[in-house]
């Protein structure tokens, strides 16, 4: 890998870990590995959301209901290992690794585990003046199939633990998944949904947006 990507992927590490905020749901990855030194970037806009709440849930509660821009970037360590990250406007940010154990080449199935760590600032529940924070660990499972080395749909079922750090500290534990939407091959289109249960708020959380794909390389020469 050359010394211009690494350093473009600590700076960039480096910014998403200071200027972070509100983690988001959405993944906008594939299961299928990038490849050893290449770099890839995206941007996307999304919409969260809630449903499938009692209303009195609500009460001094501030719902997530916002659009995100979301900007990231992803390393191929090896041929089987990327490493990831992300940052969403103006709220939030995560890195992400996978490692896949089946599936080779540009077409076929593949799948790849992943484990995902984000960090988050918001306004309190009951004030709005005073910032909220948590950590937050996700782990994905991301299922692809290439019928052709330019379309790939991706299944990612996960599970989120959410530790909140204030002087009312709590978990939250969520269980869903996403399903995204890949169009080109080196660059392209990629549409996705995340579907969400906190269980701690009993409410459903929905994620949608789109974006767009690019190599890295491209930019920096």
């Amino acid at each position: 890998m050359g010394r211009k990507k690494m350093s473009f992927l600590a700076l960039f590490s480096f910014g998403v870990v200071f200027f972070t905020g509100c983690a988001s749901n959405t993944n906008f990855h594939s299961a299928k590995p990038i490849g050893q030194g290449e770099t890839q970037g995206f941007f996307a806009v999304s919409k969260i959301t809630t449903g499938n709440y009692e209303d009195t849930v609500l009460t001094n509660l501030i719902r997530p209901d916002f659009v995100n821009f979301e900007i990231g970037g992803v390393v191929g360590v090896n041929e089987k290992f990327d490493v990831g990250v992300k940052y969403s406007f103006p709220l939030g940010a995560c890195i992400e690794a996978k490692y896949n154990l089946i599936g080779s080449g540009e077409t076929g199935f593949f799948f790849s585990p992943a484990i995902r760590g984000g960090y988050t600032q918001f306004p309190h529940e009951e004030d709005k003046q005073e910032e909220n924070q948590r950590i937050e660990v996700t782990v994905p499972m991301l299922m692809s199939m290439y019928p052709t080395s330019w379309l790939g749909i991706t299944v990612i079922p996960a599970y989120s633990l959410r530790f909140f750090i204030n002087d009312e500290s709590h978990t939250e534990h969520l269980l869903g998944g996403n399903i995204n939407l890949r169009l080109g091959n080196k660059t392209g289109l990629m549409l996705e949904a995340a579907v969400h249960r906190n269980f701690e708020w009993e409410w459903t959380e929905v994620q949608y947006g789109a974006g767009f794909f690019f190599p890295l390389a491209s930019l920096f020469g």
